[in-house]
């Protein structure tokens, strides 16, 4: 049995992960538990997901042939703006569910990275408020300019990042890339 366990935010209350007899059981406090075989899994989704305070989350989602979405984290909330960096535990948990069901589910698309779409709009939406707001700040003269240069920096840093790790990729072999797991 492979376990693993979260928390999202603090209005959540941790979610546990099992992996057992072909199943996937995600049980949380209060909420009836959701229970999904692997065979019956329509995709995975493996992708960066930074938060202001978490800028190392990363995260799985897995969509089911009849609609119903999960998502596991790669962080876990202590209190607030402190989100544990899981990695250790997390790997091992999203590369049995990924392997597991890549032998038990030969129609389960696997993906890295974000969808198409959603690329596409993040990183276009990204550009225009980033142009919108240096432009705005160099109406401010040269101390806004060098203001504008390091804002520039600070988000470029993130946006390549991101580029690099979100960038949409369906994987045929069940091995998946370090670029979409958290480092220890």
């Amino acid at each position: 049995m492979e376990a693993y366990s979260e928390r999202k935010n603090a209005f959540e209350k941790t979610q546990f992960w099992t992996i057992e007899n072909g199943f996937l059981i995600k049980k949380q406090e209060d909420k009836m538990d959701q229970i999904v075989e692997l065979k019956n899994i329509k995709s995975i989704q493996l992708f960066y997901k930074p938060h202001r305070y978490r800028t190392y989350n990363y995260a799985c989602r897995i969509v089911t042939e009849n609609g119903l979405k999960l998502e596991i984290l790669s962080t876990s909330y202590e209190s607030f703006g402190d989100f544990k960096n899981q990695a250790e535990t997390y790997n091992p948990f999203i590369q049995n569910i990924v392997s597991q069901t890549f032998k038990k589910n030969n129609r389960c698309k696997i993906f890295t990275g974000l969808t198409v779409k959603s690329f596409l709009i993040q990183y276009l939406l990204t550009f225009l408020i980033l142009w919108a707001v240096t432009s705005l700040l160099s109406a401010f003269g040269s101390g806004g300019q060098m203001f504008r240069l390091l804002v520039m920096a600070f988000y470029l840093y993130y946006i390549i990042v991101g580029f690099k790790k979100n960038f949409p990729k369906e994987i045929y072999d069940g091995k998946i890339p370090e670029k979409v797991l958290p480092t220890l």
